[in-house]
């Protein structure tokens, strides 16, 4: 499994993204909206709860989200 470690730059943790597989996105796909999607997403990556992803300051959402993305961008 693929996975990389990020430095999230407000709250100062260091967070281990991996890679989504196939399961992933399809439990993704059920939710309504794109934001939805990709709180989801990136909780199911970083092994976080959906709460945890969503108290995070946007500065920090958005390094998780390229994290995410970067595995995607293959």
């Amino acid at each position: 499994m693929r996975n990389i470690k990020v430095n999230l730059p407000i709250c100062g943790e260091e967070v281990e993204v991996f890679a989504p597989s196939v399961k992933t996105f399809k439990a993704v796909s059920t939710e309504k909206t794109e934001i939805e999607q990709s709180i989801k997403l990136c909780a199911a990556c970083a092994n976080k709860t959906l709460a945890q992803i969503e108290e995070l300051d946007i500065a920090d959402f958005n390094v998780l989200q390229k994290a995410v993305q970067s595995f995607l961008d293959v």
